[in-house]
This record gives structure tokens, sequence and C-alpha cells, in this order.
């Protein structure tokens, strides 16, 4: 799946954001997240992104809204 987020993730479009506590199913692609999103292994960090996360979702909510989309 990610694999077919490049385009979007080489052009900034896009970002990924991954939290592996056990440190096993994200590990191999860990890199990837690092480059062009976020990655957070134990408790504190994971807790830390998943706020900045919720932070930027109202950040874009507040400047999208009574936008409409484009068709």
């Amino acid at each position: 799946m990610i694999r077919a987020m490049f385009p979007v993730l080489l052009d900034g479009t896009a970002q990924v954001w991954g939290a592996d506590p056990k440190l096993m199913e994200l590990a191999f692609g860990r890199a990837i997240f690092e480059r062009y999103g976020h990655y957070a292994a134990d408790a504190q960090t994971i807790a830390a992104m998943l706020e900045d996360a919720l932070a930027e979702m109202h950040d874009r909510a507040a400047t999208f809204a009574g936008q409409r989309a484009r068709r």
C-alpha cells in the first residue's frame, strides 16, 4: 500500500505516520516513515505523535471549514 503512495510521498502531497510498539510490523519500512512522515515505537513517542496528528487534523479542518470541494 505504501509503495503505491510513492508518487504523492515524493511530491509532498501525503505523509505516512507509523506507530510500531512491538518493533516488528513496520521495522523494515522505518526509513520510509522517517523520511516521508513520522515513526514512533515507544509508548511516550507514539502518544506524542498521535497528539501531533490530532493537532494537524484540527488545523486542516479549520483551514478548509466552509470550503467546497473542487470537482
